[in-house]
């Protein structure tokens, strides 16, 4: 195979070929990115919402983990924030970080969604300093708190 001046192949083909092939594999890691991102975010969002919930009868943590840790619905209904919900919100919040830190840069147009992962991070941040009460937290942040973590994000690449 013959090289072009900057030592890569001088066969148009095979350049084409090889661009395409980089096309494709960014494309997956952004779509690989992207899922991360939305599957953290979720996680987050399900224990934001859990109290809420918990008060209509509605059980969002997961079973398993309520139950390893002595907790069940009644606890939830009651917003009681027994060491079996804090091990299940927990085991949930930490599900949460491991897709947020999977979600990165890939040079392609989903990075753009990249300006969420700090929201959800710094919510999950005050869940953890609760001792994991997902009762003991607003459902929200501030909305100024929000909009200067994704400028930062957006601007300076903070939290990303």
């Amino acid at each position: 195979m013959a090289l072009a001046a900057g030592g890569g192949p001088a066969d148009p083909e095979t350049r084409r070929a090889a661009r395409e092939s980089a096309q494709e594999s960014t494309q997956e890691a952004a779509g690989e990115s992207a899922r991360a991102l939305g599957t953290g975010w979720a996680l987050a969002g399900i224990l934001r919402a859990s109290g809420f919930h918990a008060v209509g009868g509605r059980q969002l943590l997961p079973q398993s983990a309520l139950a390893a840790g002595g907790a069940g619905p009644r606890d939830l209904a009651e917003r009681r924030a027994t060491a079996g919900v804090r091990a299940a919100a927990e085991a949930v919040a930490a599900m949460a970080r491991d897709r947020l830190a999977a979600a990165g840069r890939t040079g392609g147009p989903a990075d753009r969604l990249l300006v969420l992962k700090p929201v959800a991070l710094a919510w999950l941040d005050r869940l953890e300093r609760a001792g994991f009460d997902p009762f003991g937290v607003p459902d929200r942040l501030a909305p100024a708190h929000t909009l200067a973590l994704m400028l930062a994000a957006r601007w300076f690449g903070r939290g990303l």
